[in-house]
């Protein structure tokens, strides 16, 4: 994205700050859980957290590879001659009806 920032931001930044958000809403309550689980067996807190994490990360794997394609999309519609007539500058490409 950083190579053609001025142009694919607006599609990476809302995904990205969804993301972080919804999983700043739940901190608390997992801390909480993590913390329970702690107090009952210091194994369970490490298997809770573990899975969460894990679960997280192949969340935002997934949300990656939806992103990188939706990019090369709008790097390649740009880039092609037929659609890029006029959408020369990356800050033009995200007004352009060929692009998402």
């Amino acid at each position: 994205m950083n190579l053609f920032f001025d142009g694919t931001v607006d599609l990476v930044k809302p995904v990205w700050s969804d993301f972080d958000r919804l999983r700043f809403d739940v901190q608390d309550e997992i801390e909480k859980t993590a913390v329970k689980y702690f107090d009952q067996d210091k194994s369970k807190a490490i298997k809770f957290l573990t899975s969460y994490s894990n679960g997280i990360a192949l969340e935002a794997l997934e949300v990656g590879k939806d992103m990188i394609g939706k990019i090369f999309t709008r790097i390649a519609l740009v880039n092609n001659p037929q659609t890029s007539r006029g959408y020369e500058k990356p800050t033009d490409w995200k007004t352009s009806g060929f692009i998402y």
